[in-house]
Parts: structure tokens; sequence; C-alpha cells
């Protein structure tokens, strides 16, 4: 039992960078760092250098995968990808670019109300499930398929 667990969690690893690295580049294709500062700085009147100061100070500046300019190890670890995404690995979510409050504050302020909602969602649906259509299926054993 202890080998299928510690399998299944390093299959999860590959799964969740590759989930992390697709929604990254995702989030890059549609919103550029120079598109963020242009939207939280106001749309009106902004000027380049502006636009650099806020990328410099929210460390958007760096390239986004690979770094070119750096030397060994730096080449990976010196950019966006790298800076935002090790970080999530040990649940730090960081800070909002756009309010500067903790993102995992915000998570944990907001997880009690939406697990109640789900429990109760959950709660509500168990007396809809019809248990005479699918006789082998029980709460203890989540299985559709019948002992016949």
């Amino acid at each position: 039992m202890i080998s299928y667990v510690l399998r299944r969690i390093l299959y999860a690893i590959p799964i969740l960078i590759g989930v992390n690295v697709l929604i990254f580049s995702l989030f890059f294709v549609v919103n550029s760092p120079d598109d963020m500062a242009r939207t939280i700085l106001g749309n009106k009147n902004v000027t380049q250098a502006a636009i650099e100061n806020w990328k410099q100070e929210n460390g958007y500046h760096l390239p986004l995968f690979l770094n070119t300019e750096a030397a060994g190890i730096a080449q990976l670890t010196n950019t966006i990808f790298f800076a935002k995404s090790v970080r999530l690995f040990i649940f730090d979510f960081g800070n909002s670019d756009r309010t500067g409050t903790s993102i995992g504050d915000q998570i944990r302020l907001r997880m009690a109300p939406s697990l109640a909602i789900a429990s109760l969602c959950a709660r509500a649906g168990y007396p809809l499930f019809d248990f005479q259509k699918y006789p082998g299926y029980s709460l203890s054993r989540p299985s559709i398929y019948s002992s016949r």
C-alpha cells in the first residue's frame, strides 16, 4: 500500500509541473508584462518609463523561460517562470500585483465558505442518487459494478 501511494505521488509531480507550464504559458500568451503594467497603472497617459519601473518592482523584467544573458544554471533560475513557480510547491502564492495583499491569506479567507457550500451541495445531491439502479454501489465501496 505504501509503495502504491509513493508511486501515485511520484506520478503527480510531472503532471503538476506540466500543468504549471501550460497555465503559465497560456497566461503570458494572453497577458504580456507590458499589458499587465498598463492595466494596473491605468491605460491612459502611461509612459514607457513607468511601465519599466513597474516591471522591475514586480519581477517581470526577466525573460519568461530561458535567460540567454545569464551563465550556467542561472539561465533557468533567473526567469519569471522560476521566480513565480518554485514558491507554489511550498504553497507560497505570493502577493497580488494589483493590491499587494497576500494571495494565500485571500484563499484562507474564502476557503471555509466555499467548502461549506460544496458540502451542502453534496449532501443535497446524495438523496437524489438512485441506489436501486446500481445495486453494487455503496458508500463504503464506491463502484458501479455489482458483484453478480
